[in-house]
């Protein structure tokens, strides 16, 4: 099982890492508390421990009732330079960023908008329309709350979360005696932002791509250049690959009893425990996996509660695969309510993006693994949708792209076995999988790249809606509000 990252863990270094690169400076607030839930997905308990945390370590200031001030600061010039230093460091990645912005954000922001309505879409421009072209950093947070306010409206987190990594990832200092290329970017099309707007309450799709993509293209070419003039004055300065952009999709949310849960039940689907056989005793699967008696009896409880179990006082735990089911009591556990949800965020960010992602990574992929997922969808083991998304991920060019669709195939692994668990709907949603993976292989290896990437997007499609339905149908809360594209 892989290292996880709490959640405070993961706030503490995201914000510890704005400051010290310089992104917070010294003097400057952090968003409040609300809006520091809002943008990492974490509860008030872990902001407050982590506001705590910085405050001790002498890194802000707190003030009852006021947003956390900044007070880290070293001498001016060291300072500058550790943070010019960790620029530097990833200026490649920065730029590669803005080119993910412009690929990812016309497909997300689009479906937004169509959530969203027109009258709410004039909210958006008339509010930005009063910030009009203010100072860089006022432009700024005018321009992510109206497109923050537009992800809402999808009703998936992820996808705010997402956005919110990307665009302060790609936020650079600006140092004294260098030009601002915020300000120059607003100089050069100071309408970018209004007319993106515009295009996604008025223009078609293309428009969107087309006024999106600009608007990134531009920000991206007034960053490099400023990135350049600094690289030119401090060329000793070399690119870090660890400072390139991460994004942890889990932060946090994964509990070792479901890993334990799900690698169980893989050895069920896969045949090492058949139904009607018995599991190992507790102790030699706690022995196993390297954890608690207590850790191993909650994974087990969540095999019973999906039907997939029987335990038994004296004789153990017997796989009963006859009795699987996904009802409201089940799908209602905490854990399983969480797994269910990020599945069809999940699910839904790959439907919006994959006929993006799969055109860009198409020429770049092996025409053999179609063979490979033939092979998959005649063996009834593993998915063919398996190798053909991973075949996908690893001929993507870009690298920060590659690894947000990895993270959310990822998350995406973890709660698949909630697709096998409705009943006979299950045997007749895989066998349909199958089908539409069949038919995108034979695209691929035939080198038609328009029905490889609208079979792929089908097959996503088809998984989302009716796990979205059986969801719906089992009670789920929160299931409803996640839109469907």
């Amino acid at each position: 099982m892989n290292e996880k990252m709490t959640l405070f863990a993961y706030l503490h270094g995201a914000l510890v890492g704005e400051i010290e690169t310089g992104r917070i400076r010294c003097g400057e607030s952090l968003p409040s508390a609300k809006k520091l839930c809002e943008r990492y997905r974490v509860g008030i308990r872990t902001v407050r421990d982590v506001l705590a945390a910085l405050r001790e370590e002498g890194y802000i200031k707190t003030e009852e009732r006021r947003c956390a001030v900044v007070i880290y600061r070293e001498d001016v010039s060291r300072e500058n330079q550790r943070a010019i230093r960790a620029l530097l460091a990833r200026r490649s990645s920065v730029m590669e960023m803005y080119q993910t912005l412009a690929i990812l954000t016309p497909p997300i922001f689009s479906f937004g908008a169509r959530c969203s309505g027109e009258r709410m879409l004039r909210q958006l421009q008339r509010g930005y329309q009063k910030v009009g072209t203010a100072s860089p950093k006022e432009n700024w947070r005018a321009s992510s709350a109206a497109l923050h306010r537009l992800l809402s409206r999808c009703g998936s987190p992820l996808l705010g979360e997402l956005y919110s990594s990307m665009e302060l990832y790609t936020q650079v200092p600006v140092f004294e005696g260098y030009q601002n290329p915020y300000l120059e970017a607003i100089r050069q099309n100071p309408a970018g932002f209004s007319t993106a707007l515009a295009a996604l309450a008025e223009g078609p799709p293309e428009r969107v791509e087309q006024c999106f993509g600009q608007m990134y293209r531009n920000v991206g070419l007034q960053v490099e250049r400023y990135l350049q003039t600094l690289a030119a004055d401090h060329p000793q300065v070399e690119e870090d690959p660890a400072s390139a952009f991460r994004w942890d999709a889990e932060k946090g949310r994964v509990c070792t009893y479901t890993e334990i849960g799900r690698d169980l039940l893989d050895g069920i689907r896969a045949g090492v425990y058949p139904d009607g056989s018995f599991l190992p005793p507790a102790a030699a699967l706690a022995q196993r996996y390297g954890v608690s008696l207590s850790t191993l009896r909650q994974a087990l409880e969540m095999l019973r509660q999906l039907g997939l179990v029987e335990v038994y006082n004296g004789r153990g735990t017997q796989v009963t695969l006859g009795r699987m089911q996904l009802s409201e009591e089940s799908v209602c556990q905490a854990g399983n309510r969480r797994d269910a949800l990020l599945y069809l965020q999940g699910m839904q960010f790959m439907v919006l993006v994959l006929p993006r992602v799969a055109h860009l990574a198409f020429p770049h992929m092996e025409r053999g693994v179609a063979q490979r997922v033939v092979q998959a969808a005649k063996g009834g083991g593993e998915s063919p949708l398996t190798p053909l998304i991973a075949a996908v991920i690893e001929a993507i060019p870009l690298a920060s792209l590659r690894q947000i669709v990895e993270q959310t195939n990822r998350l995406l692994q973890r709660g698949a076995f909630l697709f096998y668990l409705q009943g006979r709907r299950a045997q007749r949603n895989i066998r349909a999988v199958f089908h539409i993976c069949v038919e995108a292989a034979n695209a691929l290896q035939a080198g038609e790249e328009a029905m490889f990437v609208q079979k792929l997007t089908d097959c996503y499609r088809l998984i989302f809606e009716r796990a979205w339905q059986r969801f719906v149908e089992a009670g789920l809360s929160g299931a409803a509000e996640i839109a469907l594209p």
